[in-house]
């Protein structure tokens, strides 16, 4: 946007002459030892401002420190507005450092040669081009040029307003005013608490600043309008804001005293009422690039081209509704405002400087009202519509007194109520949304689309709900406020686990401003204010028995939050309630204030304790996590079902207690995952308990993970004839058939089994692992899914979804929905941890791996398979000595348990320990000798140790014996290359290639 004088522009006036006698002299800073790591430095920079000539002077000595800086710099360019100035270069000349540690300088400002780059942004800045050939890695740059005003331009007020921020090393600043002895300017110096001040020096027609190694400034984003962390320097030679707005009437005149407008874009008649004449403006005409920086040196277009060709900057939207408004006899005006600093323009020196966008005020009945042209038009009648948030502007108007107020803002509200009729599955969602939220609504749809806002709503819903889904869906404008409303219903056939309902109020978090990982402030931040947010979660179930939190509420730094449950017979209503109590944080209160909004964050969740219904109940069998550790990759998340509560032999004939006692004994063992320890107390007791169809499901399935196929096949046949309408037959059969590559046969087996028990839970689980191992991601996600909707929260299935996401490209979704599960914890729990450990292990990122099986590990000291998973958490992390010492421990406990035996053997193997590592692994081949990875990472080890022979044979047995496991012909294929048998290694490697799975791939450890 600009305001622009007219000025003819013939070709830009460029030229080399010597610098203007009133240009005090500076000295770099030579001796200015620049930090490491910076490309460049300044020795000097030299600002001069000639106030009776407008004449801008400056002087830059840069340092080049690098071979990136010298190649960038060989070509110097200068920017500047050919309207409003000329271009003047001084000096160019190169400094090289002696050996004897003084500067050697080559003057370049008679042999250079200035090209010209016309404008190539439609902002009107020229481009100085001069080539500098022969620079060296150490060279400083030394540039003195001065932009000296048009006639003109020449005739205005001084003013300017200067940062003292910089981005590089600096050795020494100065800005220099030479002031006007018959118009002195005004300065002040604006510089916050904690901040270095410039040193200054003033006398009658002379005022300079100086800084000697300045800080580099960071820039703190989102700080309230007007607040910086740097020193800022006003100066200006208008008497006061009536001066300014009169001068801006001088140029916009023209513009705004066009003829009579007839017709609007395409030929289309006008309308008449000022809605529709504000509506045309704001959507018929597109938004033109704003003009140049330097927006004061040439007039808005004219408002019959702007209505011609349909587009224009913000001044000329401004000037042809103003002028459309006035053809209405409507008084209107355009009015100067600032997007960032909105009322802060109060308190600054009068300048045109000071503004950077422009909108519109019009008077009817008397009373005053605001529209920003640029903004996209709203619904309803004029009382209804709110005033741009720009605390205060200045009309262009001759008679414009100064500065006038805009009406503070209503402030902004989101307003979320979601009714969960559970007994019929029904969710009615309604969403009101006001001032700057319904704004950024707009913005979203316009940008993205409505069906990707729509998206979005329905996605927050359904990481919670999985079984969800949309019946109706209707984003509106409110007619009779400044507000956007969303209504929508939904089918939820499963809202969680039977007898009780879990929300998390995810509505508060998108529009509660905060970091997730907050840095330190020096200066406040801004917050909107006011501003209210509400998300009402009704719960309406026959039979509510209980819910929590009843009531809490929480101050925190320029923030309320409270939750308030009522109930009544059939229904509950919680009520999250946050506002904002001031407009900023202070920047010494930021991190406090994140640390608390994250607190609160973590505790959104409300549970409810209902009755059973019986069309929701679905019933959940318990699991346990087995991770089976080997030399080149962990594969987390096998499941081992835990049978509760089944009959060890007829009740008219109880086994004696000690085989209870063993039995017993093996079950746990099986549900803390160590097989090694079940196997053979159940074979030992397998014949007491020949007729018994739970102990032989148990039976078939340890003989499965063991990789006893034939004992797993004989156990499930004598389970199927005892029990033969068990769906744990089919699940075991296609188990068994996956294990021994046959996918195609398992898939059929199971798509039946579906078809016969739709809502089974434990024949999909088997489906989505077995169309995984075949590559159908697709089918695997899908299978997934209908898991998840049977067992809602089921954390298994929660992780093998996101790993696909994940796998898939969907990074960020598949983040989200482990984040999700973990931050709805009403109270932590393990096996969530230990499921978003896995995926976290599974994506690469084993800190935040390690991070979750430490605390997965604390929430259940008890299941030793936190402990194991955690020795090998250590273990990915390179933290071989945490991983050997926590396994060794737990080879004293559980001595039978193979898994300590594998972290212990690769800990000790990695740490240089080949004796200790040894014994381990054959440990480890002893217990478990079905177990392919025992002698692929043994042979592994081998080779390491320079053993080729012997691991060579071992592997080529191993092969025969598990041709279906990829470690062991990855492993050989490293050891063939190793003896020179390069044919033979690229074979086993791509055998390796075919059969190892992506999260395989992905866990190596080398």
């Amino acid at each position: 946007m600009s305001i622009r004088e007219n000025l003819p522009i013939s070709d830009p006036d460029c030229r080399v002459e010597a610098p203007p006698s009133w240009m005090d002299p500076r000295e770099p800073d030579w001796g200015f030892d620049v930090p490491a790591g910076n490309p460049t430095a300044l020795l000097l920079v030299d600002e001069q401002h000639h106030v009776p000539s407008r004449t801008l002077t400056n002087r830059i000595v840069r340092r080049l420190l690098t071979p990136e800086a010298v190649a960038r710099f060989r070509e110097v360019e200068f920017e500047f507005d050919a309207a409003s100035r000329r271009f003047c270069l001084h000096d160019l000349t190169v400094w090289r450092r002696e050996p004897g540690g003084g500067w050697e300088s080559q003057s370049l400002t008679e042999s250079i040669r200035l090209q010209l780059r016309p404008p190539q942004d439609g902002s009107g800045r020229w481009t100085v081009v001069a080539e500098v050939d022969f620079l060296e890695v150490g060279d400083a740059l030394d540039l003195t040029w001065s932009l000296p005003p048009l006639a003109a331009i020449a005739k205005r007020s001084f003013a300017c307003l200067h940062a003292f921020f910089w981005k590089v090393p600096c050795g020494v600043t100065h800005f220099t005013i030479h002031d006007d002895p018959i118009a002195p300017v005004r300065f002040r110096m604006d510089c916050p608490d904690g901040i270095a001040r410039p040193d200054e020096n003033s006398v009658p027609g002379l005022h300079h600043w100086k800084q000697e190694r300045p800080p580099i400034t960071r820039l703190e984003a989102d700080a309230p309008p007007g607040v910086w962390n740097f020193p800022v320097l006003e100066v200006s030679g208008w008497r006061d804001w009536k001066e300014v707005a009169a001068w801006t009437h001088q140029i916009w005149g023209p513009a705004l005293s066009a003829p009579s407008l007839s017709f609007g874009p395409h030929g289309r008649p006008l309308p008449t009422s000022v809605p529709e004449l504000v509506r045309l403006v704001q959507d018929d005409i597109g938004d033109e690039e704003d003009g140049p920086a330097n927006w004061l040196t040439v007039a808005p277009k004219d408002p019959q081209s702007v209505l011609r060709d349909g587009q224009g900057d913000a001044a000329s939207k401004a000037v042809l509704l103003t002028v459309l408004l006035r053809q209405a006899e409507v008084k209107a005006w355009p009015l100067l405002v600032n997007l960032d600093w909105r009322d802060k323009l109060q308190s600054l020196l009068p300048t045109p400087g000071a503004f950077n966008h422009v909108i519109v005020t019009f008077q009817i009945a008397g009373k005053r009202h605001f529209v920003d042209p640029t903004e996209r038009s709203r619904p309803g009648p004029l009382e209804s519509w709110t005033a741009p948030a720009f605390g205060c502007g200045l009309e262009v108007d001759p008679n414009a007194s100064g500065l006038i107020s805009l009406p503070a803002p209503n402030g902004s509200e989101w307003i979320l109520t979601e009714t969960f009729r559970l007994a019929e599955g029904v969710v009615e969602q309604k969403l009101r949304a006001t001032d700057e939220f319904a704004e950024e609504i707009r913005e979203t749809v316009h940008d993205k689309g409505r069906q990707a806002f729509l998206t979005a709503q329905i996605e927050a819903l359904q990481t919670q709900f999985p079984t969800l889904r949309p019946t109706s869906l209707v984003l509106k404008e409110d007619g009779t406020a400044d507000a956007v409303e969303l209504q929508g219903s939904y089918d939820l056939p499963e809202a969680g686990p039977a007898g009780e309902f879990r929300h998390r109020a995810y509505g508060l978090i998108g529009v509660v401003e905060c970091e997730r990982t907050p840095g330190p402030r020096t200066v406040a931040r801004a917050l909107r204010h006011p501003m209210r947010a509400r998300h009402s979660i009704v719960v309406e179930h026959p039979e509510i028995r209980s819910a929590r939190p009843e009531r809490r509420s929480f101050d925190g730094p320029a923030f309320r939050y409270t939750c308030d449950l009522t109930r009544e017979k059939g229904r509950a209503t919680i009520d999250h309630r946050w506002e904002t109590t001031a407009d900023r944080v202070e920047g010494s209160d930021w991190t406090e204030y994140c640390r608390k909004v994250a607190d609160i964050f973590e505790r959104l969740e409300t549970v409810i304790s209902l009755c059973p219904s019986p069309s929701l109940s679905v019933p959940v069998g318990s699991i346990a996590w087995v991770s089976a550790l080997v030399l080149g990759v962990l594969v987390g998340g096998a499941i081992f079902t835990k049978v509760l509560g089944f009959r060890t032999q007829s009740a008219q004939d109880p086994p004696p207690a000690e085989v209870q006692a063993e039995v017993e004994k093996a079950l746990e063992a099986a549900t803390q995952g160590d097989l090694t320890s079940a196997e053979p107390l159940l074979e030992k007791r397998q014949e007491q308990f020949q007729e018994n169809p739970a102990f032989q499901f148990i039976r078939a399935e340890v003989a499965l993970r063991m990789g006893q196929f034939d004992r797993a096949r004989e156990a499930l046949a004598r389970a199927k004839a005892l029990d033969p309408a068990n769906v744990n037959n089919e699940v075991l059969t296609a188990a068994l058939r996956r294990a021994e590559g046959d996918d195609s046969s398992a898939k059929e087996i199971l798509t039946e089994t579906i078809e016969r028990n739709p809502n089974d839970p434990r024949p999909q689980r088997e489906l989505a692992l077995t169309l995984t191992q075949k590559g159908d991601v697709k089918g695997a996600m899908e299978a997934w899914v209908r898991v998840l909707q049977l067992v809602p929260g089921d954390a298994n299935a929660l992780r093998q979804y996101a790993v696909l996401l994940w796998q898939s490209g969907e990074k960020e979704r598949a983040d989200s929905i482990i984040r999700q599960a973990l931050t709805s914890q009403n109270t932590p729990n393990a096996e969530v941890e230990a499921a978003a450990a896995d995926y976290y292990t599974l994506t690469g990122r084993r800190a935040e791996a390690l991070q979750r099986l430490e605390k997965a590990a604390t929430l259940d000291p008890e299941d030793r398979t936190r402990d194991f998973a955690l020795a090998s958490g250590h273990l990915r992390m390179g933290r071989a000595r945490e991983a050997a010492d926590l396994a060794s421990q737990l080879t004293r406990d559980f001595p039978t348990d193979v898994r300590a035996w594998q972290v212990l053997a690769v800990a000790k193997s990695i740490l240089g320990d080949g004796p200790s590592a040894e014994a381990a692994y054959r440990e480890w081949m002893r217990l478990a000798p079905q177990d392919p990875k025992g002698p692929a990472n043994f042979g592994y080890f081998l080779h390491q140790s320079g053993r080729n022979e012997e691991a060579r044979d071992l592997l080529a047995q191993a092969s025969t014996k598990f041709p279906r496991e990829g470690m062991i012909w990855l492993n050989y294929a490293s050891v063939l290359e190793a003896l020179g048998d390069a044919s033979g290694g690229k074979n086993a490697r791509e055998q390796a290639s075919n059969l190892l799975t992506a999260e395989e791939k992905q866990l190596l450890i080398r």
